[in-house]
């Protein structure tokens, strides 16, 4: 059995992410909130999409260890949404230090869900928002996906492919 791949697509919002993930993905599982595919029907004529909501990372990553067997490509869109909204309920529950613990806990946990379907054949796809490069502290970090803290570049550094969608208004 050949394995999946591990993708990390991230770039500025109205860019197309979830059209080049609906292109990859279109016979797959989109966990996702259904308004933000609408591109997939609206630019590519995909009508019949499988789409689960998720809530949380924990959310998302049980919707992939519950159906990798299913499908052939899961994608995960708007995952930058989910590390906030994540971010948001831990607040509610722990203290600040252990708030971080739990979301790097959290992020892994939907890495090895990912890695998990990746053995068994299935595609996993991180559709991510965009921070661009800057400096902190008078360090320069790298830009990459929209996630906090460290994440950004370790998230990345667990993908197969990493890529970072461009618009070009001159294109056809």
């Amino acid at each position: 059995m050949k394995k999946g791949i591990f993708a990390v697509i991230y770039g500025p919002s109205k860019t197309g992410k979830s059209t080049a993930t609906g292109a990859a993905g279109a016979s797959g599982l989109f966990i996702a909130q259904g308004g933000g595919l609408l591109p997939l029907k609206n630019y590519l004529g995909i009508e019949d999409i499988k789409v689960l909501p998720a809530k949380t990372l924990r959310e998302a990553a049980t919707t992939i260890m519950e159906n990798f067997r299913n499908y052939k490509t899961i994608v995960v869109d708007d995952f930058s949404l989910l590390a906030e909204v994540t971010i948001g309920e831990l607040e509610k529950t722990h203290s600040f230090g252990d708030m971080w613990r739990q979301l790097r806990s959290d992020v892994f946990f939907v890495r090895d869900c990912a890695r998990m379907a990746n053995e068994h054949g299935t595609h996993v796809i991180f559709n991510c928002h965009y921070t661009p490069a800057r400096v902190s502290s008078g360090k320069y970090v790298r830009g990459g996906p929209k996630l906090p803290g460290q994440l950004p570049e370790q998230f990345s550094a667990f993908a197969d492919v990493v890529a970072q969608v461009e618009f070009d208004e001159t294109a056809a």
